[in-house]
């Protein structure tokens, strides 16, 4: 698959870039059906102090097989999506402006909520270390976000559909910038149109 076929994955990260909060984490989306859980994706992020973001999601068989990177980077006002299975990249130029105004942005369905329709609840809890606090998108459909004023980030979302509760968490978090190669791809790879 090429990297400018893959649309979903990278409707995650859009807005302005978010300096002097860097982290590293481990990801994890799963369904949880009959009160199992299904694997759906896993992966890494980062955000580094100059507000560059790197995502990389590799999906279950049952999802596409998918083993993709998307890298944002306000420092050069590109965006650049990595096929690691065809070991080639595409990279776009890209606008960090948000002329629609401050929003939050869900780990799991790309949906854009702006700030002021956000219903954020007094509810507050400790999650992976963090101390998060409760964003109740959709009460109908059980969709909510814990959210981490350290991070700036998600830490755990859900929501409910037809076919169970999914659920996109961060593991692992790590406070503080990795090596500066994190941003840098593989010169093996190929430049795609």
């Amino acid at each position: 698959m090429s990297p400018s076929t893959i649309t979903r994955p990278f409707l995650r990260l859009t807005g302005a870039a978010l300096r002097n909060h860097p982290f590293h984490a481990s990801c994890r989306e799963v369904r949880r059906v009959n009160g199992a859980e299904v694997p759906i994706s896993t992966g890494t992020i980062c955000r580094d102090s100059r507000g560059r973001v790197r995502r990389d999601i590799r999906t279950e068989p049952a999802h596409g097989s998918l083993n993709i990177a998307q890298i944002v980077d306000p420092v050069a006002s590109t965006v650049t999506l990595v096929d690691h299975h065809a070991r080639s990249y595409v990279t776009m130029a890209a606008s960090f402006d948000r002329p629609e105004g401050p929003c939050w942005t869900s780990s799991i369905t790309g949906m854009r909520v702006p700030d002021e329709q956000l219903e954020i609840s007094r509810s507050r809890k400790t999650i992976e270390g963090l101390d998060c606090y409760l964003l109740v998108l959709d009460a109908r459909m059980g969709h909510e976000a814990w959210v981490s004023h350290l991070l700036g980030h998600t830490v755990l979302e859900q929501f409910r559909d037809d076919t169970g509760i999914r659920v996109w968490s961060l593991h692992d978090v790590v406070i503080g910038d990795l090596a500066a190669d994190a941003f840098v791809l593989d010169p093996s790879y190929v430049l795609r149109d």
